[in-house]
């Protein structure tokens, strides 16, 4: 393998998060190129360019993510290597329509789907596990829990 001679650099801060590329360590991440696209992306407004190309004619109270963005994410998951933007739908989807073995009714959403669980501190996403929805809303959260706590001491 290659030895990279370059020290280290900062990236625009993420969530006020300082955010170091640092090449002392064996790889951790596949997705670390994401945040030089990001970088790139801030400099060049490559992709603030080509939404100015697009008309949305979508209604304005019902949009979750702007042109930008959705062009912001075909762009940097092609970069990437994934290989096409139809499985993100599906990611996106399936859960919310409960598409998937493993959903079930929740009657105070009237509607199939799961119950995930998020565990946070502050702003920063610690774990996420995609439950089945014919459980307590609290079920596995004292286990999540145990496990963080374990790997941060």
């Amino acid at each position: 393998m290659a030895q990279c001679s370059l020290p280290g650099f900062e990236f625009e801060p993420l969530y006020h998060r300082k955010v170091v590329a640092n090449f002392s360590q064996n790889p951790i991440s596949s997705d670390g190129g994401g945040l030089l696209l990001r970088e790139a992306d801030r400099v060049t407004g490559l992709c603030k360019l080509l939404a100015a190309c697009f008309q949305d004619f979508r209604s304005a109270s019902q949009i979750e993510h702007s042109v930008k963005d959705l062009i912001r994410q075909g762009l940097f998951a092609i970069a990437l290597g994934y290989k096409d933007l139809i499985s993100h739908d599906a990611l996106r989807h399936d859960p919310l329509h409960g598409n998937q073995e493993g959903r079930f009714f929740n009657g105070f959403y009237n509607h199939y789907c799961y119950l995930p669980l998020y565990l946070f501190c502050g702003e920063f996403l610690l774990a996420v596990n995609l439950r089945r929805s014919s459980i307590d809303a609290s079920h596995g959260t004292v286990e999540a829990l145990t496990t963080i706590v374990k790997r941060i001491r």
